[in-house]
């Protein structure tokens, strides 16, 4: 990824999390069949979760299903 700017150091590690700079990443084709997969990936885990606070929330401990939704909001803050 060659850029006319100097990458942050934050933006390094967002890019070795998600695996950007991984060798296995091969073409642009290879690429975006990862990054699709990731965020399936992370879309489907946000459903699970909150399908996991709406059952907590269900049978009585409404309480911990507050935790879950916010553990499921830190996808989203991530992005940002």
């Amino acid at each position: 990824m060659s850029t006319s700017h100097p990458q942050s150091r934050f933006t390094e590690i967002a890019d070795s999390i998600s695996g950007v700079r991984d060798p296995s990443m091969g073409d642009e084709r290879e690429r975006d069949v990862i990054l699709r997969a990731y965020t399936f990936s992370s879309v489907v885990a946000t459903y699970a979760a909150f399908a996991v606070a709406i059952l907590l929330a269900v049978i009585g401990v409404g309480l911990w299903s507050v935790l879950v939704v916010l553990a499921a909001g830190l996808t989203g803050w991530g992005a940002i």
